[in-house]
């Protein structure tokens, strides 16, 4: 089955790059670049790469995987910073993760953990809370790597939001 996608994969890749005469880079990248130094392409992202698969048939190459952002935030507007009400402890972790919050005033503090592609694993709210400690199980998880989105929206004042990745190892 493997072999089957590998060589449509290579199938249309060289049609795109026939179709294209000789169009380069064929990627589409939104943060990095491209240049030609002595007849060779060159392309380069921003950000850390996960999940990264390649395959070689010749001289050409394709590569895929998950292009995140290397400092992990979300970013909000008007969000004001305050590292020290919010740890998540141990990263990475084997079996679970501690999510710490402390607040001067109480409001909602919710945080979703979804795996590389975006798909929901754990979604928590707590109402009327200023200060905690939860704990979230990852031994039913797969090695790998999770974005944990955390926010807490006071009764008064602006919603704050953070994203951490979480690493999962054995």
């Amino acid at each position: 089955m493997k072999r089957k996608q590998f060589l449509t994969l290579i199938f249309l890749a060289l049609c795109f790059k026939v179709c294209a005469q000789g169009a380069s880079p064929s990627t589409i990248n939104t943060m990095g670049g491209h240049a030609t130094i002595s007849g060779n392409d060159y392309a380069w992202s921003i950000g850390e790469m996960t999940l990264v698969h390649t395959w070689n048939a010749g001289n050409f190459m394709v590569s895929q995987g998950v292009l995140q952002p290397k400092d992990g935030m979300v970013p909000v507007s008007n969000m004001t910073k305050n590292d020290q009400s919010l740890s998540i402890y141990p990263n990475p972790a084997t079996t679970e993760i501690f999510v710490h919050y402390q607040y001067p005033s109480s409001g909602i503090f919710e945080y979703k953990l979804t795996d590389v592609v975006g798909k929901l694993i754990l979604q928590r709210e707590f109402e009327n809370v200023s200060a905690g400690t939860d704990r979230i199980s990852l031994s039913a998880l797969s090695n790998g790597y999770y974005l944990l989105q955390v926010s807490f929206a006071p009764n008064s004042g602006e919603k704050e939001m953070k994203a951490f990745k979480v690493q999962k190892i054995q």
